[in-house]
């Protein structure tokens, strides 16, 4: 059913591209290193979302403020 959106060459599958792409221009050895960091890493960073930053801070950098949620006595 869906066979005809399988690709059957590595050069018809973008992330074989991409990881070809980079170990040409970086390496083998750095490219498997920067994948077995990623994979073992202990910290993760944290999402952030647009509500992490204050209406101050989207001021001074351009965005618009977030509109304020609703007060409990308006509910």
């Amino acid at each position: 059913m869906n066979a005809h959106f399988i690709p059957v060459r590595p050069e018809d599958r973008p992330h074989v591209r991409a990881v070809a792409v980079l170990v040409h221009r970086y390496g083998f050895v750095a490219v498997v290193a920067a994948a077995v960091n990623l994979a073992f890493r202990k910290r993760r960073f944290k999402r952030r979302h647009e509500a992490d930053l204050s209406n101050h801070i989207r001021r001074d950098v351009g965005l618009e403020p977030l509109s304020r949620g609703r007060a409990y006595w308006e509910l």
